[in-house]
C-alpha cells in the first residue's frame, strides 16, 4: 500500500474552504464523465457514480454552510490518499 499526503498546510477559513470545494468540483467532474461514459457505451448510468455524486455534493453543500467567512481562526488542513492493490494483473 501506498499513502500520499496531498495536502498540510494552515489557512484561514476561506482558503480551507476554496481548497475543498476545489477538490469536492474535480471528483464530481470525475464522476460525471464516468457515468457519461458508461451510458454512452452500455445505455445504463454508472451507478456508484451517481451515488459518490450525491455523497459529495452533501459534502459540498455542508461546507459552503459553515459560517466561518468572517472568523480570523487558522485551520490546520491536512489530507492523504492510500492506494491499494485489490487484484493483481
Amino acid at each position: 500500500m501506498k499513502k500520499y499526503e496531498l495536502i498540510n498546510g494552515v489557512f484561514e477559513w476561506a482558503e480551507a474552504k476554496e481548497i475543498l470545494i476545489h477538490i469536492i468540483l474535480k471528483k464530481i467532474q470525475f464522476h460525471n464523465l464516468r457515468n457519461l461514459r458508461s451510458i454512452e457505451q452500455t445505455g445504463k448510468p454508472h451507478q456508484a457514480s451517481l451515488l459518490r455524486i450525491e455523497q459529495l455534493e452533501a459534502v459540498k453543500k455542508e461546507i459552503l454552510l459553515e459560517d466561518r467567512d468572517e472568523d480570523e481562526s487558522l485551520y490546520n488542513l491536512k489530507a492523504y490518499v492510500e492506494i491499494e492493490t485489490l487484484i493483481q494483473a
